[in-house]
């Protein structure tokens, strides 16, 4: 069966799918806006993609230099300096009694410690931040508090920690109103979401299309499809081409979803957090 013929006679189904794909879309679109109407807190901590390797160790292995802690501890490995973005995005204010678990922030890298930490920019006095090292806790975990965080109310910190200069920052805690701390990893998974799904239908729609074109066109009914060897041969090669597509855009996707959510992040920080 030729191909025109087989989309005229299939007009309907191919209708369907693509009915299917315009109410997703409007739904997406419908939801993103009925989001945006919710009065909610969104707390979000990113880190700067921009790193300052202070110290490589590589290059400290041959010579007597040493550093050392104020406690006359050696500092081994890399000394990086981390940049993070720390604000509420969302359109109701957050408390300190909003804070139901305390907000810490500690570095993937568990052998990592943090040897200074400080407040670049604060958006507004009344903000009041703080961060505090338990003495008692991990060398690689601070607490942070403030007064409160209105709209675009926030912070830039610096760390300066010894250990692997690519580790990510972590943040645990939980606030009121809130469902989750946006991180760097949660907003690429939500990029993810939009960019590769829509992808993964269309492949799927397209693959159903040919093998069943392939059915009419060859006159092979589902039934005897199984028990003809050159069916099972014809399947196995379109999973593996869908398959091969498909890990192939994902695997773009997501260095692509990185770079763009990023880029995106870092314009979204508010002006008054900037140093």
């Amino acid at each position: 069966m030729k191909l025109k013929k087989y989309i005229k006679q299939n007009s309907g189904v191919i209708g369907i799918i693509v009915g299917i794909l315009g109410i997703i879309v409007g739904g997406c679109i419908s939801f993103y806006f009925y989001k945006k109407s919710i009065t909610k807190p969104e707390p979000i901590l990113i880190t700067d993609p921009s790193r300052t390797l202070i110290v490589n160790a590589e290059h400290f292995s041959d010579t007597p230099l040493k550093i050392v802690r104020l406690n006359g501890n050696e500092v081994a490995g890399n000394i990086t300096a981390l940049r993070f973005y720390f604000w509420n995005n969302g359109n109701k204010s957050i408390k300190t009694s909003n804070i139901l678990e305390p907000i810490n922030i500690s570095l993937s890298d568990p052998n990592a410690i943090i040897l200074d930490y400080k407040i670049l920019k604060t958006s507004r006095k009344v903000v009041a931040p703080e961060f505090v090292r338990n003495i008692e806790s991990l060398e690689n975990e601070l607490s942070i508090s403030f007064g409160i965080l209105e709209k675009n109310d926030g912070l830039t910190g610096q760390l300066i920690y010894s250990g692997n200069p690519k580790a990510d920052l972590i943040v645990s805690g939980t606030i009121e109103g809130a469902k989750e701390i946006l991180t760097d990893s949660l907003l690429v998974q939500r990029r993810l979401r939009t960019e590769f799904l829509p992808i993964v239908f269309l492949l799927l729609a397209a693959m159903a299309i040919l093998i069943d074109w392939l059915l009419h066109r060859k006159r092979i009914s589902n039934a005897k499809l199984v028990k003809k060897p050159g069916g099972w041969i014809v399947l196995g090669i379109l999973i593996s081409v869908f398959a091969s597509v498909l890990l192939t855009n994902y695997e773009d996707t997501v260095e692509r979803a990185k770079s763009n959510t990023m880029i995106k992040a870092i314009k979204n920080v508010p002006e008054n957090i900037i140093p």
